[in-house]
């Protein structure tokens, strides 16, 4: 039987603590220790990948949270295992080569939406990169640079 309507209302007063499926949760929405460490992340919410320099360098976004990479031409940053929701940042140092980016999702073309600013080739320029899913073939993003 489906129901559309509340099937209670009210409140529940409890003594001694709660199990469902083997899993305390006396403390409702709060870990029962209270806390929510990094180490209680998955890894791809706490790791950092440094990514091989090429024409076309894979992003796994399921491996790590923060990306970095130095560019040895002109380089297509390909996501790859995007989560809808998740932001990834990459942090692409500066060659001084007058290289380029560009961006592909799975080897193939995707929507790429640049909000706000241009990336810099300059020399160890530091180009802090915030890329958001917001669908498995379009993401949302920044660049931006340390302030002078």
């Amino acid at each position: 039987m489906i129901h559309t309507s509340p099937i209670f209302s009210g409140s529940i007063s409890m003594s001694g603590s709660v199990s469902v499926n083997g899993n305390d949760i006396s403390n409702g929405a709060t870990p029962i220790d209270g806390t929510v460490s990094n180490a209680k992340l998955a890894a791809e919410f706490n790791t950092t990948s440094s990514l091989t320099a090429g024409a076309s360098v894979d992003v796994d976004c399921s491996t790590a949270q923060v990306f970095s990479l130095t560019p040895n031409q002109n380089t297509a940053l390909n996501i790859t295992n995007p989560r809808v929701g998740s932001t990834k940042l990459i942090v692409v140092t500066g060659a001084a080569g007058g290289y380029s980016l560009s961006w592909t999702v799975g080897g193939s073309s995707g929507t790429f939406n640049l909000v706000a600013g241009t990336y810099n080739d300059t020399l160890s320029t530091k180009n802090f990169i915030q890329l958001t899913c917001v669908s498995p073939t379009e993401f949302w993003y920044t660049i931006s640079q340390i302030a002078s």
